[in-house]
């Protein structure tokens, strides 16, 4: 038997000196760096489906049409393994899974752009070969800029300098994949309307074999999901301190939930904004598909450089421990199988005769696979505490929260009620009943930024406002004809804190409840018509409705008999769940008391579920959502970069007995 294809990455001409994964807004700048990913990506669209580095065969490591590849599985796979597929999605292994598999995309694409360097003309010869060796997969920060440039989403041809010298408009190839030669064929398992379409397709037009990407709905879906993305991302990144809440979806319904959305969480949310959630799903809101999206490699290539970040806040943290319980069967890893560090991370051979494992890989340092990402530029990686501030401080200033505009008057902590540095989970005083959760361990009467009572009778001109000055927080009272920040008020001790609370959804609903891909949407009504004015006939107005407060959306595959993984988690009704901050789109929430939220929105919080086959979906149809509300108070005062948070209580009681 040949040797397997090792999975290296992009070998560096320097291995000290791995070159930096570039943003794609600055990536596309770069004129030889984008020449060659254009030509190198062209290139392995162009091969045979058959060879084994082709993109078809590369895309279809992460689902169809579920063949082995590079020899991994089939004769070598484990007894007992009862369904075939490779991917983890659902477990503890998503974020190590997905980091050799991205790096074997970006190795594939480096050597054949070394490959197309080689045949410029003498004049460039030389800075392509350079460009071709420092060449690395771009990442798509969509915390930061949600929108990807046209020359991913919207431009038919880009512009690129070819090996005769000279610019030529060509294709643009990061816009879709051509099925090469036609549609993917339903005996390999593709289903309607995948089996049906010559293109990977973005909010697709409809479910023929003549659909069309819809770009000004991706557009408007992304616009929708852009504060969210960010404010999901700083409160993963900076509150979740546990590897199972941070490393993947899955819920566990014994616990209470985690202190914000899991990397998993935020990935899916990203796959359904640039697929589509209403009407026909595209490519990238299918697990099955997905990855034949060519932006699926730009997105993913953050969701790794979101690893790394979130490793050098949490140090020492890693893979733990775990079962892949009922879920977990794949191709080489049989059910009930335990998963932990030492799982291969299948078909990514790391030596002839052994795998990727996590514990190869360290999620701060990712030059054994020879990329880095650009936060970490100059910064000691064995120096973990002074990283940690470092890469925090860079985290802050890239997805800080930005702070509503309403707030309630808190006074200044006193020491005994300083904000804590690190906010641990509690799990032990947990109560489920019909569906919902509750728990006890609420914060203290008095704790800073915990309203109490109903101050329903305070008047908003008497409120303090929030302004941002130089990336630090100050206080503006209306009327007052002054302002707390340091040249207005010398004796800070004195200047009160501005404390406000964070409402938030949490929803939890099984997985496979709808038998694919589909989307809560949440709205907000204006609180005097009735609720259910909020919510527009056609879902398709959804995202743009005045009363939207947010999606949470279900990334399941639609080919599950085909995937050992999917099978099992629909038979065990695996629970997912995920969480929408209410205060995004309706900030007037920040500044209410407990009493006033709990009743604003249990009169006006309303959610609805969204299908590419099934419409209306009604509450009885999907039995297994739960949607239970909370509130955090928050915190900041004068010298605050950014706001400290409280200990979340959940209130059940908003939302029991709610129907659509």
């Amino acid at each position: 038997m040949a040797q397997p294809l090792l999975v290296t990455g992009a070998v560096p001409l320097n291995p000290a000196q791995a070159p930096n994964r570039i943003e794609i807004n600055q990536f596309i700048l770069n004129e030889v760096h984008f020449s060659l990913f254009v030509q190198a990506l062209d290139g392995i669209y162009s091969d045979a489906q058959g060879s084994l580095t082709s993109f078809f065969q590369l895309a279809g490591i992460h689902g169809l049409p579920y063949v082995q590849w590079n020899q991994s599985g089939g004769s070598n796979v484990v007894a007992n393994s009862a369904w075939p597929g490779y991917c983890m999605h659902g477990t503890t292994l998503f974020p190590t899974w997905h980091r050799p598999f991205v790096a074997l995309f970006e190795q594939v694409i480096q050597q054949r752009a070394a490959t197309i360097a080689q045949t410029y003309v003498p004049a460039w010869q030389q800075a392509y070969m350079t460009g071709a060796a420092s060449l690395r997969l771009p990442y798509w920060d969509w915390a930061a800029n949600i929108m990807p440039p046209d020359a991913i989403i919207a431009s038919t041809t880009v512009t690129i300098r070819k090996p005769d010298g000279f610019t030529h408009s060509v294709p643009n190839p990061f816009l879709a994949y051509t099925f090469n030669p036609g549609p993917p064929p339903a005996s390999w398992g593709f289903y309607a309307p995948y089996s049906l379409w010559t293109t990977t397709l973005r909010h697709p037009s409809d479910d023929t074999a003549t659909a069309t990407s819809r770009i000004v709905e991706l557009r408007s879906s992304l616009l929708a999901e852009r504060a969210f993305v960010r404010t999901n991302t700083y409160n993963t990144l900076t509150t979740v301190n546990d590897w199972a809440d941070f490393s993947n979806h899955t819920a566990n319904p014994l616990q209470a939930p985690p202190l914000a959305n899991s990397l998993e969480t935020i990935h899916d949310t990203i796959h359904g904004t640039i697929g589509g959630t209403v009407g026909t799903l595209g490519d990238m809101s299918d697990p099955s598909v997905a990855a034949f999206d060519p932006i699926f490699w730009l997105h993913h290539a953050n969701v790794d450089r979101m690893l790394s970040l979130w490793s050098a806040l949490h140090p020492n943290v890693w893979v733990s421990p775990g079962t892949t319980y009922v879920w977990g069967s794949s191709w080489t890893l049989p059910q009930n199988a335990p998963i932990d560090a030492t799982t291969d991370l299948t078909p990514f051979w790391r030596t002839a005769t052994t795998y990727w494992k996590s514990s190869d890989l360290d999620g701060v340092d990712s030059a054994p696979l020879g990329y880095t990402y650009p936060e970490f530029n100059g910064l000691d990686l064995n120096n973990m505490p002074a990283l940690t501030i470092a890469i925090k401080a860079k985290v802050d200033a890239l997805y800080g929260p930005t702070v509503p505009i309403t707030a309630v008057l808190s006074p200044a902590p006193t020491k005994g009620l300083a904000p804590p540095k690190t906010l641990k989970r509690k799990t032990s005083k947990v109560t489920l009943a019909n569906g919902h959760f509750s728990l006890t361990d609420d914060a203290p009467a008095g704790a800073p930024g915990v309203p109490q009572g109903d101050s329903s009778n305070t008047s908003a001109s008497s409120r303090p406002t929030i302004v941002s000055q130089g990336g630090r927080f100050f206080l503006s009272v209306s009327g007052s004809g002054r302002d707390s920040s340091p040249s207005g008020n010398a004796n800070q001790a004195a200047v009160p804190h501005a404390a406000w609370t964070d409402w938030t959804a949490h929803v939890r609903v099984e997985k496979f409840a709808l038998n694919g891909s589909f989307t809560v949407f949440f709205f907000l009504g204006n609180g005097t018509d009735p609720v259910s004015a909020s919510v527009p006939a056609d879902p398709r107005e959804w995202h743009t409705a005045p009363s939207f407060a947010g999606t949470y959306f279900v990334f399941a595959n639609g080919a599950r008999q085909r995937c050992g993984n999917c099978v099992a988690q629909a038979d065990a009704h695996q629970l997912v769940e995920g969480f929408v901050h209410l205060n995004t789109n309706k900030q007037e929430l920040a500044g209410m008391s407990v009493a006033q939220g709990k009743r604003f929105l249990r009169e006006h919080l309303t959610w609805r579920v969204a299908h590419p086959t099934r419409h209306p979906v009604r509450s009885g149809d999907i039995p297994s959502l739960s949607v239970t509300v909370g509130a955090t108070p928050m915190w900041a005062g004068p010298a605050d970069t950014v706001p400290a948070r409280g200990q979340v209580q959940w209130f059940p009681e908003v939302t029991e007995g709610h129907t659509f």
